[in-house]
């Protein structure tokens, strides 16, 4: 039963739920961890009546077991426990996540033999094959990318995490292309392999491929001079290792010559690789990280409150960027924070183990140089491009395989080794059980009932809140509001993860609601009660976290209960004091509320944190201009838009209402600019050059669109016609 479900696993990263809320991530955590669930109960009680299935002593072993518990630690007495336990749908990690890799991994490590490696690695290749065609399906446009653009992302759903997915496979068929014993098989592995490579090239992941040149240059050339020459195949893998060398080491350097040249310029994927630098976001992002680490220092904040540092330390350098990151994209600063220092060393410790018992392994005779020297590029590259990035269910499971595959070496001889005699690979029935198997029904039941309610607790509830979520975003019409609303409730009611989503898309929900015509007041007034009272809920179970107050604070709005909200809103600003967006929002409600002092005392503020920042100046000019303070307005005018008013619907809107209809004129003339052929722009002209009294200016306007713009002539005549 564990070897059947367990080769499940290795086409994990190929299921897709699109009836689910995020359709590429939590469908497969969650069969992960249904799996891993009934197998780890199984291998209890194998354990339980037999001593060979029984964990041995281990240095890898006992490095995972010290991660797991510090991570145990850095939740328990994180900021937010529940968050770090749980995490969310959009992740799925947290503490549930990782304890359940270390269960997969002692079930595997400890029930395989030789034929099921090999099994399993044929079938992580024949999934990535299913994967690579997926992809090429993806390039040549039979199937759409959800993320758009060049970059292939296949069903992970992501082009970074898709390369690290994909870099496995490549190992995996490596290891089996070196103990095929006949020409087919190497024929197959290598296809496979170069299946792999070219997949992973068009991800255009720069991270991915570089973390391959360079860690393939470093461990090909410790082969190289580790490898024995005194034999034929010796002298054959030394030739073949030099010109694997010869190839990475000219694959940068061609680039380099001819990066400049058009045929680089043009490809989509050599395109982004020509000016290689570390993006300002990412720069910014790991000092906010480093910050929080030193506030935290030794455990943490828990896993998956990143987010809480990235608030409290917000650059608002990062104005461009997407306003919520929930990772450093930095392996190492993402442990520094989630579980501190303890954390980060720990983690190290499960990388160092694995390479220190490759080289015993091999020194031992347990495992030959080129498997060894696989696994060590494998375990390198991934490391290597998780400091620019973060992991996802596919690499976990699949990092967590060579895990045990490396124990499983370490403990007894090399898995994949036709000479192996250890009790791994030999297993049958007819081992003496250390207690009579009378008992195993009575041990089979108590195992049962706890794994039922793990079932029912950590997979089936969160899998219908997911889908309660789903059907109640997919309202569309008047009709299913009553419907949708109930799915939302439906959904909180599990009390599950993924709560502080749901509150989200409730309030959005509620937003949407109150402002369409034909629902009853009624059911308005029910849903918005509902979502505030969510809101409210969700920021006093994240008191740290600035953006269930964000949400909150709307709909206060929305109720009219701007005292409220602005005492909500300072509270937010406390926690996350440079967010620009916050300062906005405060500054919206000043304008509401027709206190003009005060929107451009906060609304200067926002601009001084970051003046590039267009959003920030608009607004200050804004709020100027409705305080009367026209020539204050001009000034930032001329810093925001040295050529000129920018089309800024805001500044329409100020202008109408403070009836200064020629500055009003260079807005709407600045929407012309933008879109010369919008009938619409030119019309607003046309009205506001009536109203200023310029009638003659106006017909003059319009018998020029005439003879200019075609395709605006019988628009302009009929206006014309009218006038």
């Amino acid at each position: 039963m564990i070897k059947i479900l367990t080769f499940v696993i290795p086409f994990v990263p190929l299921v897709i739920a699109k009836d689910m809320f995020f359709p590429f991530i939590t469908p497969k955590a969650l069969l992960f961890r249904t799996i891993v669930e009934i197998c780890f109960v199984g291998w209890i009680f194998l354990a339980f009546f037999y001593r060979e299935y029984r964990p041995r002593l281990n240095a890898l072993a006992i490095a995972i077991a010290i991660f797991i518990t510090v991570v145990s630690l850095a939740t328990i007495f994180g900021v937010n426990p529940d968050r770090s336990f749980w995490s969310n749908f959009e992740r799925m990690e947290g503490l549930v996540t990782y304890l359940h890799l270390a269960a997969y991994f002692l079930v595997v490590a400890h029930i395989f033999e030789r034929k099921d490696w090999i099994i399993f690695f044929n079938l992580f290749v024949v999934s990535g094959i299913i994967e690579n065609f997926y992809v090429f399906s993806q390039k040549l446009g039979f199937i759409a990318s959800p993320q758009g653009g060049v970059r292939v992302d296949g069903t992970i759903g992501n082009s970074t995490y898709l390369a690290a997915y994909l870099i496995f496979v490549l190992g995996f068929a490596a290891i089996l292309f070196i103990h095929a014993k006949n020409r087919g098989g190497k024929i197959f592995y290598g296809l496979a392999s170069l299946f792999s490579l070219m997949s992973i090239y068009f991800t255009a992941t720069r991270g991915a491929m570089l973390a391959l040149l360079i860690a393939g240059f470093i461990f090909l050339s410790i082969y190289l001079w580790l490898v024995k020459t005194d034999t034929a195949r010796g002298r054959l893998h030394r030739k073949i290792g030099l010109y694997v060398l010869g190839t990475l080491f000219a694959i940068p350097v061609l680039f380099l010559l001819f990066k400049n040249t058009s045929f680089v310029a043009s490809s989509p994927v050599l395109g982004r690789f020509r000016n290689l630098s570390l993006d300002d976001a990412r720069y910014y992002i790991w000092q906010m990280g480093w910050e929080g680490f030193k506030e935290h220092p030794v455990l943490g904040w828990g896993p998956e409150n990143f987010g809480i540092v990235f608030s409290k330390y917000y650059r608002p350098e990062l104005y461009a960027q997407e306003p919520w990151f929930d990772r450093a994209h930095n392996i190492a600063l993402d442990w520094l924070v989630n579980a501190g220092a303890l954390g980060l060393v720990s983690y190290l410790a499960i990388f160092i183990t694995a390479f220190y018992l490759l080289w015993e392994n091999y020194k031992k005779n347990k495992t030959n140089l080129e498997v060894m020297t696989v696994i060590a590029i494998l375990l390198a590259v991934y490391f290597l491009q998780n400091l620019f990035v973060f992991d996802n269910i596919a690499t976990y499971l699949s990092f967590f395989t060579i895990l045990a595959y490396i124990y499983n070496m370490s403990v007894f001889e090399d898995p994949l080794s036709g000479d192996a005699k250890h009790i791994g690979h030999s297993r049958h029935f007819g081992y003496k059980p250390v207690m009579d198997l009378v008992y195993a029904p009575l041990v089979l039941m108590v195992l049962i009932l706890p794994l039922t309610g793990i079932l029912y607790r950590v997979n089936l509830k969160p899998y219908m809140a997911n889908i309660s979520l789903l059907n109640a975003i997919k309202v569309r019409t008047i009709q299913e509001v009553d419907g949708g609303f109930a799915e939302f409730k439906r959904a909180l009611s599990y009390d599950t993860l993924g709560d502080q989503e749901i509150r989200e898309q409730v309030a959005r929900f509620a937003e949407i609601v109150t402002t369409t015509q034909g629902v009853p007041d009624d059911k308005k007034m029910e849903i918005f009660r509902f979502a505030l009272e969510e809101t409210d809920k969700g920021a006093k179970e994240n008191p740290a976290d600035p953006r269930p107050l964000l949400f909150f604070s709307a709909l206060l709005v929305r109720a009219s209960l701007t005292d409220q909200a602005l005492l909500v809103l300072n509270d937010a600003l406390r926690l996350s004091p440079n967010k620009q967006q916050i300062y906005f929002e405060i500054g919206d409600i000043y304008l509401k509320n027709k206190n003009y002092v005060k929107a451009v005392e906060i609304l200067e503020k926002a601009w001084e944190l970051e003046p590039r920042f267009l959003r920030a100046s608009v607004n200050l000019i804004a709020a100027l201009v409705l305080a009367g303070e026209n020539a204050r307005a001009d000034e930032y005018i001329t810093r925001a838009f040295p050529d000129g008013v920018g089309p800024e619907p805001i500044l329409i809107q100020v202008y109408k209402q403070t009836g200064d209809l020629k500055r009003l004129l260079l807005v709407q003339k600045a929407f012309v600019m933008q879109s010369p052929d919008n009938w619409d722009a030119r019309r607003d002209v046309i009205d506001t050059l009536i109203a200023l009294g310029r009638r003659s200016e106006a017909v003059s306007y319009l018998e020029n669109l005439i003879k200019e713009k075609s395709q605006l002539k019988t628009d302009a005549e009929n206006f014309l016609r009218q006038m």
